[in-house]
């Protein structure tokens, strides 16, 4: 059973938390260092777990960690070696540099991260255990040393509760991602009492009960987003029968201790079955706050359709989103909502209004912003709409782009601001067009800049390089991947060709 780190990335970004940056690579490239102390490190965790020293694993994180998380870094040892009182842990080394790693180079100054995740036995059980590992650090000489321990059951199909959910991304940055300490964690017993619940509103349609749960900070501060996310997630079981089986469920434990308060957040995963289709079932749940009185409850909550490998396909995004979520994180709560039926939803109102040579209807899409200040949108809507002079759009996202939806977020001066990309083939009267579109979904700083800032549409092509295209499909291209910045371009918003 050894290495799971045949897939370098997997562990360097998704079993250990790492985010990668700037630079990151397999062993043998940048810092072939990493390997070798990925291994030492590995090696030295397991001997001090069999020798019971907790004063040894303690002195193995970094001067950071020890000193801000220092509560939190005792109760995860104790707990750890609590698991194996006989000292009798098993791990295969095969003597070679292990895992993978990434790094970040500032000004001559570099942080690398590195790490493994590797199968461990005792008294007949199997666990996965996984580190992360500062190898060197002259950006931030405090942390030198292990940021994280973590601790799952294993399964064959490496899919349950306890092995998807985590206590956040670490970065190359310590200090800015999820905290250092020791994670065990949960197979359920803290959690299933809350996923019950869940499963009964979910069958009864029951949005209040839903947004009951969440914490009185959620309900009282995003009351609206947290409605339209609910009404999105019922949508996904129209006919309930909501059964919670297939992987067992799980939790990972995250703890910040200040004084004599604590906070405990369950980040947790459910498989849930319905109409015969497996959802993976996410909730983040802060069972203990002290520190936060407002913030006991649900914090996030969301459900996807299961992808065998558990961290692919769309589920990787529903992954990626609830990483966010780990004690101390700035996150806004809230649901889950895909990022490809959000944008299924925008094609569906553009293809709307493009069927109905609806003009007002389409320019209604548009931020206020684009309406008031873009020069030649009415142009631009006239010229989209010619190329559709019957309606009779059927479309589907780009078959040609690899990711034919794109995501994300960005929160300046205390405001949070999400975009979302869509490309789309459409066919209609018997051809076929290439159409891009571009919206801000969110923007708590300006709620004139929430709408549609680019759209435009060409007649289709497979082949999405200047190499293979020539006039106005060149002129889309170009027009489709000019560098976006946080402004808009309104002399852009909408393609005309030359």
């Amino acid at each position: 059973m050894r290495r799971l780190a045949a897939l370098i990335a997997a562990i360097a970004c998704v079993l250990l938390l790492t985010s990668c940056s700037l630079i990151s690579g397999l062993l043998g490239s940048s810092d072939d260092r990493v390997g070798q102390v990925v291994r030492d490190t590995m090696a030295h965790i397991i001997e001090a777990i069999n020798d019971r020293d907790a004063a040894a694993l303690r002195a193995m994180f970094t001067d950071y960690a020890r000193a801000e998380y220092s509560a939190e870094i005792d109760e995860g040892v104790a707990h750890l070696l609590s698991l194996f009182p006989n000292g009798d842990v098993i791990w295969e080394d095969d003597g070679e540099p292990a895992g993978g790693g990434s790094g970040s180079i500032e000004h001559g100054k570099e942080s690398w991260l590195g790490g493994t995740s590797d199968v461990v036995s005792s008294a007949g059980k199997k666990y996965t255990l996984s580190f992360s590992v500062f190898t060197r650090n002259t950006i931030d000489p405090e942390n030198v040393g292990v940021f994280r321990i973590s601790l799952n059951p294993w399964t064959e199909s490496g899919v349950s509760g306890a092995e998807l959910a985590s206590c956040g991304s670490i970065g190359t940055d310590p200090r800015k991602g999820a905290p250092p300490g020791v994670f065990i964690s949960d197979s359920g017993e803290k959690s299933h009492e809350r996923a019950v619940a869940i499963v009964d509103a979910l069958n009864a349609h029951d949005a209040a009960a839903l947004k009951s749960m969440f914490t009185e900070y959620a309900r009282t501060t995003y009351s609206a987003q947290i409605d339209q996310g609910l009404t999105y997630l019922l949508s996904l079981f129209p006919d309930g029968e909501v059964t919670l089986g297939g992987a067992p469920g799980g939790s990972a434990v995250c703890q910040r201790i200040m004084g004599d308060t604590r906070t405990v957040l369950l980040p947790t995963y459910y498989t849930v079955r319905s109409g015969g289709v497996d959802y993976r079932l996410f909730f983040a749940d802060f069972i203990e706050n002290t520190i936060d009185p407002t913030n006991v409850g649900i914090y996030a909550m969301g459900a996807t359709r299961a992808a065998e490998c558990g961290r692919c396909g769309r589920e990787a995004d529903l992954n990626t989103w609830a990483d966010d979520f780990y004690v101390g994180a700035s996150t806004r709560p809230g649901v889950f909502i895909d990022q490809n039926d959000k944008a299924d939803a925008q094609m569906e109102r553009i293809a709307g209004a493009l069927n109905n040579h609806d003009a007002a209807a389409l320019k209604r899409l548009f931020s206020r912003d684009v309406r008031d200040k873009s020069p030649d949108l009415d142009k631009g809507v006239d010229y989209l709409l010619s190329l559709f002079p019957k309606g009779g759009i059927t479309w589907i996202q780009d078959p040609a782009e690899i990711n034919p939806v794109d995501s994300g977020s960005y929160i300046k001066s205390g405001k949070l601001t999400e975009w979302l990309h869509g490309t789309y083939k459409l066919s209609a009267a018997g051809n076929d067009y290439w159409l891009y579109f571009s919206s801000v979904t969110v923007d708590e700083g300006n709620p004139d800049g929430v709408g549609l800032d680019r759209l435009g549409a060409t007649p289709w092509v497979k082949n999405r390089s200047t190499d293979g295209m020539s006039g106005r499909s060149e002129q889309f291209y170009d027009w489709v991947n000019v560098t976006i910045t946080e402004s808009v371009d309104h002399n852009r918003v909408i393609f005309l060709p030359r």
